[in-house]
């Protein structure tokens, strides 16, 4: 019954771990095209979703989700809001470049 119990305990820890390593990452710099400069505090948001993140100093973001494919909206004070679709894949980056 000891083995049982054991074996039941590791196949949940081996579970659980590889359900929380299957997440990826995704990441960009939002920029005013017109000026070229990068627009600090832009929301990136997970559409229909309240997961989402900002943009740093340098107009960078990075934010992490599980694997699968997304539709993220940027957005900003006084500028259109635009939608861009991302794939994110276990262990990895997906770089989305200038926004």
């Amino acid at each position: 019954m000891k083995k049982g119990k054991l074996l039941l305990t590791f196949l949940s820890t081996v579970l659980f771990a590889s359900m929380t390593m299957a997440q990826g990452t995704v990441s960009g710099t939002v920029y005013d095209d017109s000026y070229g400069e990068s627009l600090i505090g832009s929301s990136i948001v997970v559409q229909g979703t309240t997961t989402g993140t900002t943009t740093d100093i340098n107009g960078y973001f990075s934010l992490k989700l599980d694997a699968g494919s997304y539709t993220l909206e940027v957005s900003y004070l006084g500028y259109e809001t635009k939608t861009f679709e991302a794939t994110v894949n276990d262990g990895e980056v997906t770089r989305l470049g200038r926004i």
